[in-house]
């Protein structure tokens, strides 16, 4: 009835948390943490097993429990050793549970696993990932330890704990007789429903009497007739240990559903029993305690389990909720300390307003940022201790400043009086830090917005640093008293800019009498009386400070007063959730009474059960001498993981560079001619200091380097090496604290000159990379790329392009060309220099890698008629269009877009795209012409002698460049031929050029269609002893004579089809004995087909011929192998990897920016591009898959416990990827194909290929990136479609890096997209495509979004931000993921909303699915009509088993 009653419903309940977003998640895999600071172990759950840790730190936390079982040695219960010898009788059960509690209790380790413990029971088929009834394992574990102590000294052990006594009774209404039956409990079962608490169903149950009236009469023996009577049940005897089970599940009859029930149901921390007891008088040890209670979070129908349990004998270190650290978690790798800990919240928002700026923060975004690091939100860990964020912050509003109209948060500046020379900055200034470092902060802002250098008090501009203003009212609203009329004139104060402080009066006899604190790089002034808090010697003896592990901090002596004695550890309570332990009050045990989550078992232990003082506070108390070996042993090898691990983390690998192998040359380092940079490797503890870099460095140049060092942090760009902060001012400094991480080029000089120039370092003098062009004679150009610092004013790079290009700076005009690949869909146009900018820098004139650079005289440009992208001022747009063509002549699939007249030819169109691509019609083999791109694919080629207004063309117009001469207007046609075959799906598409001489078409084109082979379906052929009757021949049947012999009864034919296709071999079959294996049928194969077999492999397939698993056992016979006479089997080219390895098929698809892999030198890489190039030219055989613009790189064999990284590292190594020039694998993007199209993205470069779900079935496409990446799991890859206005089409696909840690709802998304587009959000509408069922499903934004009135079940509130605007994209119904298509409608071209989404495809494909959906129907139709009886067998209950031996 309750089938899957305890099946988790969330990942909850199933597995552990991953643990907070900062935590490690790559390299080395860490050792077991160690415990925390509750000094408390817990217990990993294996993946539905929180159930069983619930009940089993509940055993360990029972004292008399744990002791007795520890007393049980090796000679009663034997040794683990012995338990697979015959005859041996070893009770691994309860030795797997002294082992297990021996560690939990002294094991340095904050979870331990229960595996070895679930291995004992016998559970070899998954049992721990199905979840069951805690109150079902309590007895059937007792069960299963009371069979194994059989025979031994503790076999009674369970029964003295847990059992108790109950009398069942009746009492006769005649005669008085009593009629008893004694019955025995481990725990007692009460009803929830109903009761308000437990006292009273206990007095309902142990106290009422039930009447046996009217038809209910009770046969009476004494008297011997139906009798009136009263029956009822007693207490008879009470065990030590008390449990009872709370039925809180129940089953509605008339809904048919099962419910829990959430009502309200109190229990009592101290309960007596005395009144429900047979023998009240007799029995007086009735007063019992609460030690435990088992949780059940969830539902019905799935949750989780987790205990809150007291300490008896204080082995747990109990801090209070409120004073709890909260850690701030950092990799470990960052060489920053591990964790930032904070006593209470208000020290941890502080901290992180702190990170966030002098600025502030909304509370949203604050809150974000406490979930980010410290991996729980504020509800989960605040909210029942502080109530809601904001509640908090207004507290708190001597610390806090929060403006409710804007939900705005920063720090408030502290207010200090202003009669001492220790007054700071008033609240003038927002959020300044009232740490030590304000004066640092105060001289930063200064700079920022001052722009001279004050000098002897004054600043270069005459100004006074310090403006004194008398006469000037206090108004401020602080604490200091208001002054009088008389007082006013002695209040000074400095105006500093936005700044205004109140100073004392300054004075010639006050000077001496200032004093100071000179605190390493902060000084602050201090009153003379802070000299006097100061302790002296006689007061050092007074100071206590509390030491917790690796924190210590101070605390008052009063304090002391309010640390429990002995007797109050007893009463500390612990939360055991899996493996967290956290210390509650015991107060928050009142909020398990109702609701989802409330208590499911409670245990009471006898209150005159006192403890011996020595086990107050012992772990080891009652332990064994073999059992502490054990752990010792285990703390030895966990301390010895630990320091290999540390040792791994820090140590990092940077790489050296001389400056004697370099010279500064274009605004960056280049190396040397004739001279290759000879990187060197140096390997270190980033711990160390950096005079300690510095001796390692020294030793490994030797004699290469004499004097003094100077390091830099440099950096590879596109114009070269530059250099940017120094590292080696400061020796003490570590090495992580530097900013020095793994694989950081270190450059080593003088920190003067290299090469005898000066070569200028950071940030603002960082070069950018400018491809300069200019024309040269007969219609050439050249392409000159150099580095330009960003901070350069574009007079300076106007004088040095003048001495580049030989043209007078007089003459000169520059030209910003347009980079239509990084301005995709704005319509980017080029930009015309003028001198007026040119005291502007590059960075401001929005400069960037790869930008290019129009260089020409103003007698050429006269010439030339100006740009042909730059729009002449005053021109009709009507006589002008701008082309959208792509070049399929070089391999770079480039674009460009270029504004022409429309009674221009098409002749000159491909002049100037062949301009813009840098490209020559002479060189290219055959020449070149244009085609027009449309959503079916491409059109005939363009007569040049067309203009542009002759052929239809407008504005965005999309246009290919490819090989092959153009067509004669009046002498040549273009024809196209296709067919497809459906039955194996084969599709021939051929393109044919005749002559025009008005006759029909020629015979070679018939004679194409006519030769096509078109597969025949023939059955495999016949045995010659069946008979006619036993293959189902009938009249009409088509039979084929064919030459060959026919197969005898032991023999079978099997088809083969090879992919890829050999020249000159067709699909052939093959006659085989079915006693052969797989090995001899793959010889016999690959003989036919005149092919090594020791490159090839054989592959199943499915009903409709598609290869599906290979044939990897090549010893087992064909038959084994279900293969059967007449199958069709795939002969692929690929040897089968070994056990362990995937062999996947790998393709290079186009980058998502910039065509294929970027064009020349117009892309952000525009330095590294010529050598892919010449990959793109030896375009290797197309395997048959992919589509126009997708290479197949091959077949890459990799082990599936590689990393990402290591798989991105071998394609490098590709025949065809090798010679390529990426810098590193950060460039490389890999992603699943699926549905024929680039899908899933592989993140995280230490993850595993097993981890990342990647088969032999999988296939991988590659994209070469623009830029290295490292996208995180909060980023999508979306394709985005733009509707055209007015059609059912739309426009190219471009690539959208949507960021959802801000929240994945529909508002954000349209934000984002509005953004990309440069679109008003309230325009736009956006939809999802659904390939597989051909609809769009439009993405809507709810109206009461912004406004939400609560969280619906399932519906969630946005995602980890929030962000409003409805549910999360990235759950039902829409599922955003990696690749999906997303249309964009501008609703200004379709203001009523009516436009579905849908193109000409779409209703295509809707129309087949309806179809084979009809036939689906009749079929199920014909299969309910057929069938008897139409119910469905339910899935039989599994219960829970432990196995014991029998020891009796």
């Amino acid at each position: 009835m309750f089938g899957s009653l305890f099946e988790d419903e969330d990942a909850g309940g199933l597995a552990e948390s991953p643990g907070p977003p900062g935590a490690r998640k790559c390299g080395p895999k860490p050792p077991p943490s160690p415990r925390g600071v509750t000094g408390l172990c817990g217990i990993r759950n294996q993946g539905a097993t929180c159930y069983l840790n619930s009940l089993l730190q509940t055993l360990l936390f029972t004292p008399e429990f744990r002791e007795s079982l520890f007393q049980l040695g090796p000679e009663e219960l034997g040794s683990l050793a012995d338990k697979d010898k015959p005859g041996a009788k070893v009770r691994v059960i309860p030795i797997q549970l002294q082992r297990l509690f021996a560690k939990l209790l002294l094991v340095d380790q904050e979870a331990y696993s229960t595996t070895e413990l679930t291995d004992s029971f016998g559970w070899t088929n998954s049992e721990e990932l199905q979840q069951h009834d805690v109150q079902e394992l309590n007895r059937i574990l007792f069960s299963a330890i009371e069979s194994s102590l059989v025979g031994t000294s503790g076999q009674e052990l369970i029964a003295n704990l847990y059992h108790g006594t109950l009398v069942n009774q009746i009492i006769c209404g005649v005669c008085g007789r009593i009629s008893k039956r004694e019955e025995d409990f481990q725990d007692l079962t009460v009803a929830v429903a109903s009761y308000p608490s437990l006292q009273h169903v206990l007095t309902d149950q142990y106290v009422e009497m039930e009447k046996l009236e009217g038809k209910n009469q009770y046969r009476c023996e004494q008297c011997n007739k139906l009798v009136n009577a009263r029956k009822g049940a007693r207490l008879k005897k009470l065990p030590p240990v008390l449990s009872f089970s709370l039925l809180r599940f129940s089953y509605d009859y008339v809904k048919w559903e099962r419910y829990k029930e959430t009502g309200k149901f109190t229990f009592p921390k101290e309960l007596d029993m005395a009144a429900f007891c047979q023998d009240a008088d007799q029995e007086t040890d009735t007063v019992y305690e609460l030690f435990s209670v088992v949780i059940h979070k969830g539902s019905a129908h799935g949750g989780h389990y987790h205990a809150y349990i007291r300490d008896v004998d204080g082995l747990g270190v109990w801090i209070p909720p409120e004073e709890q650290a909260v850690a701030i978690p950092t990799d470990p790798t960052t060489g920053k300390v591990d964790y930032i800990e904070v006593s209470n919240p208000t020290q941890l928002l502080k901290a992180i307003l702190q990170q966030e700026g002098e600025g502030g923060t909304t509370v949203d975004k604050l809150s974000q940022a406490l979930m980010a690091q410290t991996g729980v939100s504020w509800n989960k860990r605040f909210k029942k201790q502080y109530g809601p964020i904001t509640r908090f912050l207004k507290k708190y509003d001597d610390i806090f400043e929060l403006n409710p109209v804007v939900n705005w948060v920063s720090l408030k500046e502290p207010t200090i009086p202003a009669n001492g020379p220790d007054t700071a900055a008033t609240n003038t200034v927002p959020n300044s830090s009232a740490s030590g470092d304000s004066c640092e902060k105060e001289e930063t802002s200064l700079t920022q917005e001052c722009s001279c250098q004050a000098t002897e008090g004054k600043c270069n501009c005459g100004e006074s640093v310090e403006t004194r203003t008398a006469a000037v009212k206090n108004a401020t609203q602080n604490d200091a008293i208001r002054p009088g009329p008389s007082e006013v004139s002695n209040f000074w104060f400095d105006f500093n800019d936005s700044r205004v402080r109140p100073i004392p009066e300054p004075g010639p006899s006050d000077v001496s009498n200032f004093w100071f604190d000179f605190n390493d790089s902060r000084v602050r002034p201090i009153p003379e009386s802070e000299i006097d808090t100061q302790p002296g010697p006689s007061d050092v003896s007074n100071f206590w400070f509390d030491f917790n592990d690796s924190r210590v901090r101070p605390i008052p002596e009063s304090e002391i007063d309010t640390q429990p004695g002995p007797s109050d550890v007893s009463n500390f309570w612990f939360d055991f959730n899996d493996s967290r332990v956290r210390p509650i009050s015991e107060s928050e045990i009142d909020t398990q009474y109702q609701g989802k989550e409330s208590a499911y078992m409670l245990f009471y232990r006898r209150k005159s059960l006192t403890r011996p003082q020595e086990a107050k506070g012992l772990p080891t108390y009652g332990m064994q001498a073999w059992q502490l070996a054990e752990v010792i042993e285990e703390n030895s090898r966990l301390q010895k993981e630990r320091e290999e691990y540390e040792m791994i983390i820090n140590t990092i690998s940077i790489d050296v560079l001389v400056s004697h192998e370099y010279m500064y040359q274009g605004g960056a380092l280049q190396t040397l001619p004739g001279c290759h940079s000879n990187v060197m490797r140096l390997t270190l503890d980033r711990r160390k200091s950096l005079g300690e870099l510095k001796v390692s460095i020294q030793e490994m140049l030797g004699s290469l380097w004499a004097g003094p060092m100077c390091l830099h942090i440099a950096k590879q760009l596109p114009a070269g090496l530059h250099l940017y902060d120094c590292v080696s001012d400061d020796d003490s400094r570590r090495v992580q604290d530097a900013g020095i991480a793994e694989g950081t080029q270190l450059f080593v000089w003088d920190g003067h000159q290299v090469g005898g120039l000066p070569v200028p370092s950071g940030e603002r003098w960082e070069p950018v990379a400018i491809s300069v062009i200019h024309g040269g004679g007969g219609g050439c150009h050249s392409n000159t790329s150099r580095g330009f610092p960003k901070c350069s004013a574009l007079g300076e790079v106007r004088v040095l392009v003048s001495e580049l290009t030989n043209i007078p700076v007089q003459s000169l005009v520059l030209t910003k060309l347009a980079d239509s690949s990084r301005d995709a869909g704005e319509n980017p146009s080029s930009v015309l220099l003028h001198n007026s900018q040119d005291g502007s820098s590059l960075r401001v004139l929005g400069f960037q890698d790869g930008d290019r650079l129009l260089a020409e005289s103003k007698t050429s440009r006269r010439k030339r008629g100006g740009s042909p992208e730059v729009k002449s001022v005053g021109q009709s747009e009507v006589s002008q269009v701008t082309l959208s063509i792509k070049e399929h002549c070089s391999g770079n699939n480039m674009s460009a877009n270029i504004t022409i007249d429309t009674q221009e030819t098409i002749g000159t169109v491909k002049m100037l795209a062949l301009s813009q691509f840098e490209l020559n019609d002479l060189q290219l083999e055959g020449g070149s012409h244009l085609r027009v791109v449309n959503t079916q694919g491409t059109g005939p080629p363009l007569y040049e002698d067309q203009t542009v207004e002759s052929v239809s063309l407008r504005t965005d117009a999309r246009l290919r460049l490819q090989l092959g001469m153009a067509p004669a207007h009046e002498t040549e046609r273009v024809f196209y031929l296709s067919t497809m075959y459906k039955y194996k799906m084969y599709m021939y598409n051929c393109t044919l050029k005749v002559e025009y001489t008005n006759r029909k078409v020629p015979y070679c084109i018939k004679h194409l269609v006519i030769g096509m082979p078109i597969p025949y379906p023939v059955k495999p052929n016949l045995y010659e002893d069946q008979t006619v009757e036993s293959v189902s021949l009938r009249t009409d049947a088509r039979l084929r004579l064919q030459p060959g012999k026919a197969p005898a009864p032991h023999q079978m034919v099997l088809y083969v089809s090879m992919l890829p296709s050999v020249d000159d071999v067709a699909d052939f079959e093959v006659l085989t004995d079915k006693k052969a294996t797989v090995g001899d049928c793959l010889r016999q194969t690959c003989a036919r087909a005149g092919i090594p077999p020791e490159k090839w492999h054989l592959r199943r397939t499915n009903w409709c011929g598609e290869a599906e698993d290979p044939l990897n056992d090549l010893e087992i016979t064909l038959e084994a192998a279900t293969l059967h006479h007449g199958d069709l089997v795939v002969l692929q080219e690929g040897r089968i990897p070994p056990k362990g390895f995937v062999c996947v098929p790998v393709y290079l698809y186009p980058s998502p920016e910039q065509g294929m892999l970027g064009g020349g030198d117009s892309g952000m890489l525009g330095w590294i591009t010529a050598g892919v190039n010449s990959l793109l030219h030896s375009k290797p055989e197309d395997r048959g898959e992919g589509g126009n613009g997708v290479l197949f790189l091959g077949d890459l064999e990799i082990s599936r416990e590689a990393t990402l990284l290591d798989l991105k590292t071998q394609l490098l190594t590709l025949p065809h990827m090798k010679d390529a020039p990426i810098p590193t694998p950060g460039f490389l993007r890999v992603r699943t194909v699926e549905g024929g199209g680039p899908a899933r993205v592989l993140r995280g470069g230490n993850q595993t290929l097993k981890y990342l779900k990647i088969n032999s079935a999988t296939q991988l496409c590659v994209q070469v990136l623009h830029q290295e990446e490292d996208l995180s799991q909060s980023v999508l890859v979306l394709n985005l479609r733009r509707r055209i206005p007015n059609t059912r089409e739309y426009t190219p696909e471009e690539e959208l890096l949507w960021e959802t840690c801000k929240g994945a709802t529909p508002s954000v998304l349209k934000q984002a997209i509005a953004d990309r587009f440069v679109l008003p959000v309230e325009r736009v509408a956006v939809a999802k495509h659904l390939p597989e069922k051909f609809q769009w499903l439009a993405v809507q934004v709810p109206k009461n979004s912004g406004k939400p009135k609560g969280k619906k079940k399932g519906g969630g509130g946005g995602g980890k931000g929030g962000g409003g605007g409805g549910a999360n994209l990235k759950k039902p119904p829409y599922m955003l993921k990696d690749g999906d298509t997303i249309g964009v409608k501008d609703l200004q071209f379709d203001p009523h909303d009516k436009d579905d989404f849908s193109t000409p495809e779409d209703d295509a494909g809707r129309e087949a699915l309806r179809r084979a959906e009809e036939e689906k129907k009749q079929k199920r139709q014909q299969s309910k009509n057929s069938s008897k009886d139409g119910r469905k067998e339910r899935r039989p209950e599994v219960g829970i088993t432990i196995h014991v031996d029998d020891f009796r």
